[in-house]
């Protein structure tokens, strides 16, 4: 069948379809989403609780946005949170009590409208088209939200699941530009969206403006490539003016090629080498089915250049080899881009936006297939098919069962942490794993990680040049307890610190180590954290929490 079937949106059924599909999907998936908050609602002593820790640091920056403040404390500049424009939405919810619920509300909107938007798409090429084909289509994608990580993203509690909705309306944007040669400024907004959800997002912003350019929608990607770079110049002049680096301290933090890019020692040959290097590491069953939909579009496009295939009589809005082609390699060029620039890990919750732009342009670049298989009514291949999507999004479906373990681990040790900082002990603290402890903390939090302390990421940088950096930003602080991973940071912890206890949960997933050690950073400061922390163990803290109270000096490990 041609690339270019018929628009089933000129069928007197297609809306009621449609809507009927979409209403399907959606139902379902907000099901799922119901289900887990239900399910962590239970296991973390009814507290909202994320997969991840992430969140609360944008829900931090937010609120202290809405007080004035860019960063996490008071008075000082920093920028800890990934997207430009995450933590200015949360922004908006800080003077509710229930801002923590904000972003599961976003996402969940966002997956639901994701979802409706494959749904419409399915209609719209004529892959549904009757009513009776709607119970199929619906348990099909369904699981696909699933098998995509469309659903357990949403409970990484960040701008994921937001970034992922505007690449798939960039996406079937295009498509639906090259199918009625008009492009819209839905599409242009769209475009200018994607780098501000994540950064991430500029590569298949250029891609999709020169897709425009190459299909010369001119007036569309002009405003589009001006909307992109006068956002970001904005951000950038206003990181320079706060004396800030030009990207996010996370992104710097976390990304060995962005830190190198923009870094110092910045220069071709190491860059190359980082970047080979991050492209191995990325190749691994994580990214599979990115290398399944690469695969698929390079196919189709390959399959027709070499069979010169023409469009059969009466189809409508034909597409030309070179407009397939220009499609296909924006979609792959997003995908490969994630593989050589991007990172894995974090919950699996980095490569989503790119699974879900891989399988919007397969879905419009193999609708004639898909609609012959949706013609045929045979329970064995929705079966197969069910068993295909699963397979190849097999560490996606495991990671969604996953998430109500992993919010338990995020409450069983940092949501104790925030307690003990704030309830208990009142005080400056620093802390290795930003996250809960800085949400709606009126005292110093001191990030030794690097994501809301500039100086501490530049001085992790020359950790090798200087063991002495943590206990001086500690001082200069006023700080008397410090909590961390002690085996991570053994090296450079003060030898005249003391160990007051260690705090272990037992079921982490997404925690990276299962115990925090606490720490007094002088005698004058022990007594009070001994009692914060016998507070906390008297004050309730969960039962599968063991807060070990240490009557040791000498025996944690330096």
């Amino acid at each position: 069948m041609n690339l270019s079937a018929p628009l089933a949106s000129s069928r007197p059924y297609a809306c009621s379809t449609r809507a009927r599909l979409q209403i399907a999907v959606g139902l379902g998936v907000l099901s799922i989403i119901i289900g887990l908050t239900a399910a962590i609602l239970s296991w973390c002593g009814g507290h909202l609780v994320y997969s991840l820790d992430d969140p609360l640091i944008a829900l931090a920056m937010g609120w202290h946005l809405a007080q004035g403040d860019f960063g996490i404390n008071a008075g000082e500049a920093a920028s800890p949170a990934s997207s430009i424009l995450f933590p200015f939405v949360l922004a908006g919810f800080a003077w509710t009590r229930w801002q923590i619920w904000a972003p599961l509300v976003l996402n969940a909107a966002a997956a639901i409208v994701t979802s409706a938007a494959f749904a419409a798409a399915l209609c719209r090429y004529g892959i549904v088209q009757r009513r009776e084909q709607i119970g199929r289509a619906s348990v099909l994608l369904i699981v696909f939200c699933v098998a995509t990580n469309l659903i357990g993203v949403v409970f990484c509690g960040l701008e994921h699941s937001l970034h992922t909705l505007t690449c798939v309306i960039v996406v079937f944007g295009l498509a639906r530009a090259f199918d009625t040669g008009r492009a819209n400024a839905v599409l242009v907004v769209a475009i200018i969206l994607m780098p501000l959800w994540r950064f991430e997002g500029v590569a298949f912003a250029i891609l999709a403006i020169g897709a425009l350019a190459a299909t010369r929608h001119w007036r569309h990607a002009a405003a589009a490539l001006l909307g992109v770079v006068l956002t970001l110049a904005l951000y950038m002049g206003a990181m320079h003016i706060l004396g800030l680096p030009l990207l996010p301290s996370s992104v710097l933090a976390k990304s060995a090629v962005a830190n190198d890019f923009v870094g110092p020692s910045s220069a071709f040959t190491p860059l190359f080498g980082l970047i080979a290097h991050n492209a191995s590491e990325n190749f691994n069953r994580e990214e599979l089915p990115l290398a399944v939909l690469m695969a698929l579009a390079l196919a189709h496009t390959g399959w027709r250049l070499v069979s010169r295939r023409r469009a059969s009589p009466g189809r409508v809005a034909e597409w030309s080899l070179w407009q397939e082609s220009v499609f296909a390699a924006a979609i792959v060029g997003a995908m490969l881009a994630q593989l050589l620039f991007g990172r894995g890990g974090g919950f699996l919750r980095y490569g989503v936006y790119s699974v879900a732009i891989g399988s919007a342009g397969n879905l419009v670049l193999w609708r004639g297939a898909m609609e012959r298989f949706f013609a045929r009514s045979n329970l064995i291949g929705d079966l197969l098919a069910a068993i295909a999507l699963i397979s190849v999004g097999l560490l996606y479906v495991v990671e969604t069962a996953a998430t109500p373990l992993a919010a338990r681990g995020i409450y069983e040790q940092q949501y104790q942490m925030r307690r003990l900082a704030v309830d208990y002990y009142a005080g400056p603290v620093a802390v290795n794993d930003l996250g809960w402890v800085s949400y709606r903390n009126p005292n110093y939090v001191l990030d030794l990680y690097g994501l809301g302390s500039e100086a501490a990421r530049q001085a992790r940088l020359l950790e090798d040049q200087d063991k002495t950096w943590m206990g001086r930003l500690v001082r200069a602080q006023d700080i008397g307890m410090v909590m961390l991973y002690a085996d991570k940071f053994s090296s450079v912890i003060p030898r005249e610190w003391t160990p007051v206890a260690m705090l272990r949960a037992p079921h982490y997933i997404a925690p990276e180590i299962d115990t925090v050690t606490i720490y007094a950073t002088s005698d004058a400061a022990t007594a009070a954290v001994r009692q914060a922390v016998m507070r906390l163990q008297a004050g309730g803290s969960p039962g599968h929490i063991t807060l070990a109270v240490s009557r040791f000096a000498g025996a944690a490990a330096r």
